[in-house]
């Protein structure tokens, strides 16, 4: 299973020293808000996935009572649900990368798992 790690690098003495985080002007801020929220459902759609694989691999058991339904269903409703999550994260992503790419020209993040995310200019 994943687990959330922490990403940022800015130390407390940054802080203090009045580091700019979220940029100068209002689309540095709006591109940092969206890059954040990107990186929120890329985790988030990550961790979605590795429960849909640990329902698919039978690592997920449903413990019934004598007049409960067929447990097999719950799990196909609940991988059903998780899919749908996960397809409506992806769209939202790719909604947010859209809009990053109009605010600076740039194609911010791809979607491809077996690379990084990657800055090119357009």
């Amino acid at each position: 299973m994943n687990s959330i790690i922490e990403t940022s690098t800015l130390s407390a003495d940054d802080a203090l020293q009045g580091a700019v985080i979220f940029g100068n002007t209002p689309d540095e801020s709006r591109q940092a808000a969206l890059g954040s929220r990107l990186d929120f459902y890329r985790q988030e759609r990550d961790l979605v996935r590795n429960y849909v694989e640990a329902l698919d691999e039978d690592l997920v058991t449903i413990a019934s009572g004598v007049n409960a339904h067929d447990p097999t269903f719950g799990l196909a409703h609940l991988t059903n649900v998780l899919l749908n999550y996960d397809t409506l994260m992806s769209e939202r992503m790719g909604e947010l990368e859209v809009e990053l790419k109009t605010l600076d020209g740039t194609l911010a993040c791809c979607d491809n798992e077996d690379s990084e995310c990657v800055t090119s200019t357009i």
